[in-house]
């Protein structure tokens, strides 16, 4: 696609992640990375917050639309402020933040949250 003809995104609004483990799933978005919990639905369904405008909705594993099943492999990434890398990099590579698997290249860090 042309650059003249692109679509002006500014950002991800947001995303659903499959959790067999609600719970432990929470804990880690809001009680270890410290999104504030935004909304909840009957269903368990959890929403937090990652900066000011992407949700993040933890949802127990479904059939989605058009009977696809989603959530075999998700990826996403998070970006920092310049100036928070450090500290962020550093609570992953001591174990202060809980996570399966870190990468860093550069300035970009990918977390993946504790398997549930």
């Amino acid at each position: 696609m042309d650059s003249d003809n692109a679509v002006p995104v500014n950002g991800v609004s947001e995303i659903a992640l499959e959790q067999s483990d609600l719970a432990a799933a929470e804990e880690f978005y809001a009680g270890v990375l410290g999104f504030p919990v935004v909304e909840r639905w009957a269903d368990e369904t959890v929403w937090v917050m990652a900066a000011d405008r992407t949700r993040i909705g933890l949802w127990r594993p479904q059939i989605g639309l058009g009977g696809g099943r989603g959530g075999v492999h998700v990826h996403y990434a998070m970006g920092l402020p310049a100036e928070a890398y450090e500290a962020a990099l550093n609570g992953f590579e001591n174990g202060a933040t809980p996570c399966s698997t870190t990468t860093t290249r550069s300035t970009a860090m990918l977390a993946g949250a504790p398997r549930t």
